[in-house]
Protein backbone atom coordinates (compact mmCIF):
# COMPACT_ATOMS: atom_id res chain seq x y z
CA UNK A 1 0.00 0.00 0.00
CA UNK A 2 1.67 3.54 -0.92
CA UNK A 3 0.96 6.52 1.37
CA UNK A 4 0.82 9.61 -0.53
CA UNK A 5 1.54 12.90 1.42
CA UNK A 6 -0.02 15.60 0.00
CA UNK A 7 0.77 19.33 0.40
CA UNK A 8 -1.72 20.27 3.13
CA UNK A 9 -0.33 17.06 4.99
CA UNK A 10 3.37 17.90 4.65
CA UNK A 11 2.13 21.81 6.37
CA UNK A 12 0.73 20.19 8.94
CA UNK A 13 3.62 18.09 9.85
CA UNK A 14 5.85 21.20 9.67
CA UNK A 15 3.39 23.03 11.88
CA UNK A 16 4.25 19.99 14.63
CA UNK A 17 7.66 20.32 14.65
CA UNK A 18 7.54 24.32 15.16
CA UNK A 19 4.88 23.88 17.52
CA UNK A 20 7.21 21.25 19.53
CA UNK A 21 10.82 22.58 19.86
CA UNK A 22 11.53 20.87 23.17
CA UNK A 23 11.00 17.76 21.71
CA UNK A 24 13.14 18.28 18.45
CA UNK A 25 16.88 16.84 18.34
CA UNK A 26 19.59 18.96 17.33
CA UNK A 27 19.52 16.68 14.11
CA UNK A 28 16.30 17.55 13.04
CA UNK A 29 16.52 20.91 13.46
CA UNK A 30 19.51 21.32 11.01
CA UNK A 31 17.34 19.07 8.34
CA UNK A 32 14.34 20.86 9.18
CA UNK A 33 16.15 24.16 8.45
CA UNK A 34 16.63 23.37 4.75
CA UNK A 35 13.14 23.83 4.65
CA UNK A 36 12.18 27.55 3.42
CA UNK A 37 9.42 27.19 5.44
CA UNK A 38 11.05 26.44 9.16
CA UNK A 39 11.87 30.62 9.74
CA UNK A 40 10.80 29.90 13.49
CA UNK A 41 13.22 26.87 14.26
CA UNK A 42 16.23 28.97 12.77
CA UNK A 43 15.96 31.78 14.96
CA UNK A 44 15.68 28.86 17.72
CA UNK A 45 18.70 28.04 16.49
CA UNK A 46 20.34 31.40 16.93
CA UNK A 47 18.78 31.50 20.46
CA UNK A 48 20.89 28.70 21.02
CA UNK A 49 23.77 29.73 20.27
CA UNK A 50 23.36 32.60 22.06
CA UNK A 51 22.88 30.07 25.39
CA UNK A 52 26.13 28.40 24.40
CA UNK A 53 27.80 31.69 24.46
CA UNK A 54 26.34 32.03 27.95
CA UNK A 55 27.52 28.92 29.26
CA UNK A 56 31.15 29.46 28.05
CA UNK A 57 31.43 32.69 29.97
CA UNK A 58 31.63 35.03 26.88
CA UNK A 59 28.86 37.02 27.91
CA UNK A 60 29.09 40.36 29.36
CA UNK A 61 27.45 40.00 32.41
CA UNK A 62 30.39 37.54 33.33
CA UNK A 63 33.04 40.83 32.67
CA UNK A 64 35.28 41.96 35.82
CA UNK A 65 34.24 45.29 37.21
CA UNK A 66 37.33 46.17 37.80
CA UNK A 67 38.57 45.74 34.56
CA UNK A 68 36.36 48.97 33.64
CA UNK A 69 37.94 52.40 33.63
CA UNK A 70 36.94 54.08 36.23
CA UNK A 71 38.85 57.46 36.35
CA UNK A 72 37.94 58.30 39.82
CA UNK A 73 38.97 54.94 40.85
CA UNK A 74 42.04 54.65 38.77
CA UNK A 75 43.38 58.01 39.90
CA UNK A 76 46.93 58.30 41.25
CA UNK A 77 47.98 59.66 44.83
CA UNK A 78 49.04 62.85 43.71
CA UNK A 79 45.64 62.99 41.25
CA UNK A 80 43.75 62.91 44.55
CA UNK A 81 42.67 66.34 45.75
CA UNK A 82 41.45 66.03 49.95
CA UNK A 83 38.67 68.29 51.12
CA UNK A 84 39.13 69.28 54.28
CA UNK A 85 37.06 70.85 56.16
CA UNK A 86 37.53 74.30 57.89
CA UNK A 87 39.10 75.43 61.02
CA UNK A 88 37.33 77.06 63.31
CA UNK A 89 39.66 80.51 62.57
CA UNK A 90 38.15 80.58 59.44
CA UNK A 91 35.10 80.28 60.66
CA UNK A 92 34.98 83.09 62.75
CA UNK A 93 36.45 85.07 59.75
CA UNK A 94 33.59 84.24 57.89
CA UNK A 95 31.59 85.14 60.38
CA UNK A 96 33.16 88.47 61.20
CA UNK A 97 32.48 88.97 57.47
CA UNK A 98 28.66 88.81 58.14
CA UNK A 99 28.63 91.53 61.57
CA UNK A 100 27.74 95.21 61.20
CA UNK A 101 30.42 97.73 61.02
CA UNK A 102 31.63 98.90 64.68
CA UNK A 103 31.36 102.62 64.76
CA UNK A 104 33.81 102.32 67.61
CA UNK A 105 36.68 100.28 65.70
CA UNK A 106 39.95 101.52 66.62
CA UNK A 107 41.10 102.21 62.67
CA UNK A 108 38.46 104.97 63.00
CA UNK A 109 39.47 106.46 66.24
CA UNK A 110 42.82 106.24 66.45
CA UNK A 111 43.14 109.74 64.74
CA UNK A 112 41.32 111.56 67.34
CA UNK A 113 42.67 110.03 69.70
CA UNK A 114 45.65 111.67 71.63
CA UNK A 115 49.07 109.57 72.18
CA UNK A 116 48.22 108.31 74.97
CA UNK A 117 44.84 107.06 74.57
CA UNK A 118 46.39 104.89 71.80
CA UNK A 119 48.48 103.18 74.42
CA UNK A 120 45.22 103.25 76.72
CA UNK A 121 42.92 101.98 74.79
CA UNK A 122 44.36 98.61 73.95
CA UNK A 123 43.67 97.68 77.26
CA UNK A 124 40.47 97.99 76.80
CA UNK A 125 38.38 94.90 75.15
CA UNK A 126 35.42 97.12 73.65
CA UNK A 127 34.72 100.42 73.16
CA UNK A 128 31.13 101.59 74.19
CA UNK A 129 31.62 105.02 73.30
CA UNK A 130 33.72 107.52 72.02
CA UNK A 131 33.45 111.27 71.32
CA UNK A 132 34.46 111.62 68.39
CA UNK A 133 32.29 114.04 66.67
CA UNK A 134 33.21 116.77 69.44
CA UNK A 135 36.63 116.24 68.52
CA UNK A 136 36.57 116.25 64.87
CA UNK A 137 34.59 119.71 65.08
CA UNK A 138 37.26 121.00 67.17
CA UNK A 139 40.40 120.20 64.75
CA UNK A 140 41.19 116.28 65.91
CA UNK A 141 42.22 115.10 69.23
CA UNK A 142 43.25 117.61 71.80
CA UNK A 143 45.65 117.59 74.67
CA UNK A 144 44.93 117.93 78.33
CA UNK A 145 45.86 121.15 79.78
CA UNK A 146 46.90 119.74 83.52
CA UNK A 147 50.34 119.27 84.59
CA UNK A 148 49.86 116.06 86.35
CA UNK A 149 49.06 112.63 85.74
CA UNK A 150 49.68 112.91 82.03
CA UNK A 151 47.80 116.15 81.96
CA UNK A 152 44.75 115.15 83.21
CA UNK A 153 44.71 116.53 86.93
CA UNK A 154 45.49 119.39 88.50
CA UNK A 155 47.96 120.50 91.46
CA UNK A 156 45.20 119.24 93.98
CA UNK A 157 44.39 116.08 92.13
CA UNK A 158 41.60 117.00 90.69
CA UNK A 159 40.15 115.19 87.53
CA UNK A 160 40.22 117.97 84.65
CA UNK A 161 37.30 116.71 82.70
CA UNK A 162 35.28 117.91 79.69
CA UNK A 163 31.62 117.59 78.83
CA UNK A 164 30.78 115.28 76.05
CA UNK A 165 33.92 113.33 76.69
CA UNK A 166 34.28 109.51 77.92
CA UNK A 167 34.97 107.90 81.34
CA UNK A 168 36.44 104.18 80.70
CA UNK A 169 35.53 104.67 76.98
CA UNK A 170 31.64 103.71 77.95
CA UNK A 171 30.66 106.82 80.20
CA UNK A 172 29.77 110.42 78.02
CA UNK A 173 29.86 113.10 80.72
CA UNK A 174 26.81 114.92 80.76
CA UNK A 175 27.18 117.56 83.30
CA UNK A 176 28.43 118.43 87.14
CA UNK A 177 26.05 116.90 89.27
CA UNK A 178 28.34 118.00 93.04
CA UNK A 179 31.88 118.35 94.10
CA UNK A 180 33.41 117.83 97.74
CA UNK A 181 36.46 117.46 99.50
CA UNK A 182 36.93 113.86 98.26
CA UNK A 183 36.17 114.98 94.21
CA UNK A 184 33.36 115.25 92.12
CA UNK A 185 30.32 113.53 91.07
CA UNK A 186 28.61 113.92 87.16
CA UNK A 187 25.88 112.56 85.87
CA UNK A 188 26.84 110.51 83.01
CA UNK A 189 25.09 108.12 79.99
CA UNK A 190 26.33 104.58 80.15
CA UNK A 191 26.15 103.91 76.72
CA UNK A 192 26.61 99.73 77.70
CA UNK A 193 23.54 99.55 79.52
CA UNK A 194 21.80 102.53 77.88
CA UNK A 195 20.77 103.92 81.10
CA UNK A 196 21.66 107.35 83.23
CA UNK A 197 24.12 107.37 86.08
CA UNK A 198 25.88 109.51 88.43
CA UNK A 199 29.65 108.80 88.28
CA UNK A 200 31.99 109.68 91.39
CA UNK A 201 35.25 110.22 90.87
CA UNK A 202 37.86 110.83 94.07
CA UNK A 203 40.89 112.88 93.55
CA UNK A 204 44.04 111.23 92.58
CA UNK A 205 45.52 111.31 96.39
CA UNK A 206 46.71 107.67 98.02
CA UNK A 207 44.80 108.78 101.63
CA UNK A 208 41.63 109.48 99.38
CA UNK A 209 41.90 106.59 97.42
CA UNK A 210 42.15 104.70 100.62
CA UNK A 211 38.94 106.43 102.49
CA UNK A 212 37.22 106.23 99.17
CA UNK A 213 36.93 102.30 99.17
CA UNK A 214 36.23 101.89 102.53
CA UNK A 215 33.02 104.25 101.44
CA UNK A 216 32.66 101.52 98.50
CA UNK A 217 32.43 98.56 101.13
CA UNK A 218 30.31 100.82 103.63
CA UNK A 219 27.50 101.27 100.14
CA UNK A 220 28.11 97.61 98.97
CA UNK A 221 26.81 96.39 102.41
CA UNK A 222 23.78 98.16 102.55
CA UNK A 223 22.80 97.33 99.27
CA UNK A 224 23.33 93.79 100.03
CA UNK A 225 21.26 94.44 102.83
CA UNK A 226 18.46 95.66 100.93
CA UNK A 227 17.34 93.11 98.49
CA UNK A 228 13.93 94.69 97.94
CA UNK A 229 15.39 97.86 97.55
CA UNK A 230 12.94 99.88 100.52
CA UNK A 231 15.31 101.55 102.46
CA UNK A 232 15.54 104.57 100.28
CA UNK A 233 19.80 104.54 99.86
CA UNK A 234 22.43 105.07 97.29
CA UNK A 235 22.41 101.97 95.60
CA UNK A 236 26.11 101.16 94.23
CA UNK A 237 25.91 99.47 90.57
CA UNK A 238 30.11 98.62 90.05
CA UNK A 239 33.29 100.67 91.19
CA UNK A 240 36.46 100.88 88.52
CA UNK A 241 40.07 102.53 88.18
CA UNK A 242 40.33 104.78 85.42
CA UNK A 243 43.51 106.72 84.83
CA UNK A 244 44.50 106.72 88.30
CA UNK A 245 41.27 107.31 89.95
CA UNK A 246 38.46 105.68 91.94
Amino acid sequence: MHLKITKVQRSLILFNLDNNKSSVTSGKRSKVAKSPDTGNIMALKKTNSNSTKRNTGTNEDNVNPNDTPNPIRDQTPSQMTIQKSPSPEMKLEEQKKDLPEDPYSFDKLSKYMTEYEQKEVKKFNKIYFFNKLERRLNGGAFEPTGKHNHGYDNDQGDYLYVKHDHINYRFEIMRQLGKGSFGVVLKCQDHKKKVAVAVKIIRNKKKLQKQGMVEVNILEHLRNNDDDDKKNIVRTKEYFYFRNHL
